[in-house]
């Protein structure tokens, strides 16, 4: 043999190899993730609806990852502040964005709002949940009709408290008003719990509120749901009529959450970790946990089919914006 020719061989094997050995990169590198704790980041107040989802899924990605799962809660500004951390953090797969309505909502009513949805890889949508429109126990407002007509008999005079602007209740509470034609004092807080908290003090007289943050409330007798807002009524509360059966016809709103990651995190672990989300979400014990608990149907699909979800809110909202004249502050 040419000794060339023997010289190019083994350098053409070596090349070979290399090749091989980096097509299998990315899957160890999958396979190796987390090799330290993960953060989800919660951009609104402990105790709420989004706080006890995130921790809820922490769980399951602790159990099916084997690494620790570190709930940092950072409320503010409608859950800007958190949302504003995650977009700057690491794009290295250890800090995790936990996201509602509001993701696709602040970046058209807060100027200079700090992240768009090119800042963030989709992971997976988690759950849809209805939203209840919920009173103190001791208010004389017993229907939608009654909420109706105290609302138009004093214009604005009925304060309704949300978990922040551009929460799934803000925005419920919002599409509510201008469906109706009647005017709230919306009030917003750092979250749904410290909302909740003054609703049952008789400080507020309503609050829009998705199931995860207030079905334990309303269950456990802490206050009083008079609808909700989905089309049909929920099988968690069945005795509770819709707002379109029962003054507001054609009205309806619905939430959701989604989970997130910085926009350059390698798409390897993204596809990762919306595997470990998928298999949990065909769980039937995780399935029924997560209704009894949150009231919330299971999502699903894979990082491409939430991208599209999600741009379709952002699109949903700054044509919404857009049509109420809102100039972002």
């Amino acid at each position: 043999m040419h000794p060339g020719r023997g010289t190019l061989a083994k350098r053409l094997l070596l090349s070979l190899l290399a090749l091989l050995a980096l097509f299998q990169l990315p899957a160890a590198f999958a396979q190796a993730y987390p090799n330290k704790p993960v953060t989800i980041i919660v951009p609104f107040a402990a105790g709420g609806g989004t706080d006890l989802l995130a921790r809820f899924w922490g769980a399951i990605l602790q159990k099916e990852l084997g690494q620790t799962f570190i709930i940092d809660v950072r409320a503010g500004a409608g859950g800007v502040i958190g949302t504003r951390m995650a977009a700057l953090a690491p794009a290295d797969g250890y800090t995790i964005l936990i996201a509602t309505p509001a993701f696709a909502l602040n970046p058209y009513l807060i100027k200079n709002a700090g992240y768009d949805l090119k800042d963030f890889q989709p992971i997976i949508i988690t759950g849809l949940s209805g939203i209840a429109v919920v009173v103190p126990l001791e208010s004389p407002i017993k229907n939608v009709r009654d909420l109706l007509e105290a609302a138009r008999a004093n214009p604005g005079g009925l304060s309704v408290g949300n978990a922040g602007v551009g929460s799934g209740g803000q925005l419920a509470a919002a599409a509510f008003q201008a469906h109706m034609n009647v005017k709230f004092t919306e009030i917003p807080y750092k979250g749904a719990a410290p909302a909740l908290v003054d609703l049952i003090g008789g400080r507020t007289h309503a609050q829009f509120e998705a199931f995860p943050s207030v079905l334990s409330y309303i269950k456990s007798g802490k206050v009083r749901a008079i609808a909700v807002t989905p089309k049909r009524r929920s099988v968690l509360l069945p005795n509770i009529p819709t707002a379109d059966e029962s003054g507001a016809a054609g009205y309806e709103a619905s939430s959701w959450t989604a989970f997130m990651v910085p926009a350059k995190t390698p798409r390897v672990l993204v596809d990762r970790l919306n595997a470990v989300f998928r298999k949990a979400l065909a769980d039937p014990d995780v399935l029924t946990r997560m209704a009894d608990a949150f009231g919330s149907d299971p999502g699903g699909g894979t990082p491409d089919e939430t991208l599209a979800y999600v741009t379709a809110k952002f699109k949903e909202n700054e044509a919404l914006t857009k049509a109420m004249g809102v100039v972002p502050q």
